[in-house]
């Protein structure tokens, strides 16, 4: 766990919150922050934003194979679970990032 000074943590929690929901990690590197804080946040929305593309393309690729009736199923539901579960780590993080405690 990373040590940030209190101060940091207030002053830029707004941009931090922010910055930890996928694609927004731009409001960071656009709104001229300078924060350990609000960077480390950031790079929790770009680690998020990569895990969501990849679940998109894979979900794209694997679509062909959903027409087999019980193997589509069962990938469809493992890639829905998969969404669902990096969806409540963004929704954890941005609780995280606004307790200050990331």
């Amino acid at each position: 766990m990373a040590n940030f000074s209190q101060e940091d943590i207030e002053k830029n929690k707004t941009v931090a919150v922010l910055s930890v929901f996928p694609l927004l990690f731009l409001i960071y590197f656009f709104s001229g922050v300078n924060s350990d804080y609000a960077r480390h946040c950031a790079n929790w929305g770009i680690i998020f934003t990569i895990c969501f593309a990849v679940m998109f393309v894979l979900g794209k690729i694997l679509s062909i194979v959903t027409w087999v009736p019980i193997i589509g199923t069962i990938i469809g539901i493992a890639l829905k679970i998969i969404d669902l579960v990096l969806l409540l780590a963004v929704i954890v993080q941005m609780v995280r990032a606004a307790k200050g405690t990331i």
